[in-house]
């Protein structure tokens, strides 16, 4: 009797996997390129473009990603309904909406943060009046400089505490502006956090060439910045620290260390009586000044 029971057993799990067999078959036909490519019966494992009549290679090993780089970047007669996450990118930052055709599930969240770096929320920053700037010993501070220039009034959210971000104005001189370099930020020294396009933090000495950042401006509106270089150097600090209304944070107060130079920076809100004015250097701040944060859990 247990033999009986074990030749069915066998018998079914046999069955089983046969059937898992023929759903994995079924399944590589699922990609949207064999709506535009037909496989030809010409024992070479070869299939035409539907569109414009081109052949390409189509057995087990190739794979699909020949023909989708044929439709999206070399046929004549394929309308780009069909996006592939790389695709988006190239898009216009004005676009509304695009139609995305998807193979699998986890596609959906690549697009979802291709389309979060492009084009990002707005973020709330908060006005912060400074109560001490003082010049104290030295330290190890990083120095990034991006891949990308910024505009005045637009900077890097660094500080001390991951819940309360200075905004870092990149490397400016009002003694001599031809010595100013806006792809270049002296954010702060390593144990200080800074934000990412992605909600998080990290340390500034986590930081590498690759790596992206959060770049935002005077009224919040943020985007993606790739690090392209990063120094480490002893350098004198100075430690500034700034009260918040009551309302906004229990704390109240929040600092941050940074390089003791005319060069380094805060971005300051938007003033209607002098709109151009963008940043004050950290040599020249005084209590009662006013710069802008961002609490993280707003």
């Amino acid at each position: 009797m247990s033999q009986t029971n074990n030749e069915e057993d066998f018998d079914i799990s046999t069955t089983v996997m046969s059937s898992s067999r023929l759903r994995k078959r079924k399944n590589k036909l699922k990609s949207f390129v064999w709506d535009h490519f037909t496989k030809l019966d010409n024992g070479k494992e070869e299939c035409v473009c539907g569109n414009c009549g081109k052949v390409y290679s189509c057995n087990s090993r190739s794979g699909t990603s020949h023909l989708k780089r044929h439709l999206e970047l070399q046929c004549g007669g394929y309308k780009k309904g069909n996006l592939s996450p790389g695709v988006v990118l190239a898009l216009d930052q004005s676009f509304v909406g695009v139609d995305i055709k998807v193979e699998e599930p986890r596609d959906i969240h690549e697009v979802k943060d291709c389309l979060g770096r492009t084009a990002g929320h707005q973020l709330v920053l908060s006005k912060a009046t400074i109560t001490q700037a003082q010049a104290v010993g030295a330290g190890d501070r990083v120095c990034l400089d991006l891949c990308s220039l910024m505009r005045p009034g637009e900077g890097l959210l660094v500080g001390t505490f991951s819940g309360g971000l200075f905004l870092v104005h990149p490397e400016h001189s009002e003694s001599d502006p031809s010595a100013s370099r806006p792809f270049r930020v002296n954010a702060g020294p390593v144990h200080a956090y800074i934000a990412l396009p992605d909600g998080k933090t990290c340390y500034l000495s986590e930081l590498h060439a690759g790596k992206e950042v959060m770049v935002v401006d005077q009224n919040g509106a943020q985007r993606a910045a790739m690090v392209g270089r990063v120094k480490i150097e002893s350098q004198p600090l100075i430690l500034v620290e700034a009260m918040l209304p009551e309302e906004l944070d229990h704390r109240n107060i929040m600092n941050i260390f940074l390089q003791n130079a005319e060069t380094v920076g805060l971005v300051v809100p938007c003033e209607e009586n002098n709109p151009l004015k963008t940043v004050i250097p950290v040599t020249s701040l005084k209590v009662g000044d006013e710069v802008l944060v961002r609490i993280q859990n707003e």
